[in-house]
């Protein structure tokens, strides 16, 4: 009789470390979607604590750390962002954005050779990636390689033509060529989509200055 009693016991014990081990993977999947949820409320500060706690249950979690280093990147915290995002790649080096990411970082501090080889293994993984593109294009140009970018924004622009990061990075590139007009008609367009753009109103009234 001993032995049976023990026998249930021990069934329910295995039983329940399953239910357990279930809803605790189900939680974390659950924290990970409040932590994108509270980063589209502007909820920063919560939103990386949360990424975060889903790191500490979960280290392998890439999308958790690619979480983690959009943060920091909001933050101004651009060495942190881009160790996150190398550990987002290194657990899962097959995810467009996670390169995009880390071309971005790359950008933010100085490290433009870098950040183009980022942003051209996102566009490798997904071709019609807007935004890799034009983080390509972007790159050129801090590299003052202004021509070959605007075939990149072209690209991107193409795939996307209300994509403000590559109409306004088109600009910079025919102002660092002397092409005035092509510059103003891209910070145009971009104002048509978004009338707000402090970039490009900022933009505009440098030119206006001149």
């Amino acid at each position: 009789m001993r032995s049976f009693f023990q026998g249930i016991v021990c069934i329910l014990a295995i039983a329940g470390f399953f239910i357990f081990s279930s809803a605790y993977a189900e939680s974390t999947d659950d924290l990970l979607d409040k932590g994108f949820s509270l980063y589209d409320e502007g909820r920063f500060n919560e939103s990386l604590d949360v990424f975060n706690q889903v790191i500490e249950r979960d280290p392998t979690f890439s999308d958790a750390w690619y979480g983690r280093g959009y943060l920091l990147y909001e933050f101004g915290e651009y060495e942190e962002s881009l160790k996150s995002q190398e550990k987002a790649i290194e657990l899962n080096p097959d995810i467009a954005d996670y390169w995009l990411e880390k071309g971005l970082a790359l950008l933010a501090l100085d490290r433009n050779v870098e950040a183009l080889a980022a942003f051209s293994n996102a566009q490798n993984i997904d071709p019609k990636f807007s935004d890799a593109w034009a983080g390509m294009g972007e790159a050129m140009v801090q590299m003052g390689k202004c021509k070959e970018s605007l075939e990149a924004f072209k690209q991107a622009l193409k795939l996307d033509p209300n994509n403000l990061n590559a109409l306004f990075n088109q600009a910079r590139a025919y102002d660092c060529l002397g092409e005035d007009d092509n510059a103003i008609d891209s910070i145009f367009t971009l104002l048509e989509i978004d009338p707000d753009n402090e970039d490009a109103l900022e933009y505009l009234d440098y030119y206006e200055g001149y």
